[in-house]
């Protein structure tokens, strides 16, 4: 990764509220205790950080959203594979992937995103 990676993913870093700096890491520290396999790095042009198992099977990725407060996540497995009985995962198509994502902002149920988090890890192959 080369400095320009991180220096977009800085940038809107820089621009987040303290609440939402903190969220982050705090989830970017419960994704990496997923499992020893997980491994993450910064896109080179768009400020999001992707999360893979094994280096190479893509689970989530995160946007930080300074304007909105914000956290969008994308997970790469189907909405219909997850328990989501509040119904916060909304379908999505990227790059002819199918997925699905939601956002978390600070005042969020922590439990309830981490068990998406977690399902979305487990959902992927090693």
């Amino acid at each position: 990764m080369d400095a320009s990676t991180n220096l977009v993913f800085e940038d809107t870093f820089k621009k987040a509220s303290p609440e939402l700096k903190e969220l982050f890491l705090l989830i970017d520290k419960t994704i990496k205790a997923f499992g020893n396999d997980v491994t993450s790095d910064k896109t080179e042009t768009h400020g999001y950080v992707r999360y893979f198992r094994k280096s190479k099977n893509r689970f989530l990725e995160i946007t930080i959203q300074p304007r909105v407060n914000d956290l969008e996540i994308w997970v790469y497995s189907e909405k219909d594979l997850y328990s989501d009985p509040r119904n916060i995962l909304v379908a999505r198509k990227k790059y002819d992937c199918y997925g699905a994502s939601f956002k978390i902002k600070p005042s969020s149920d922590w439990d309830y995103a981490v068990s998406l988090l977690k399902q979305a890890y487990d959902l992927v192959r090693e």
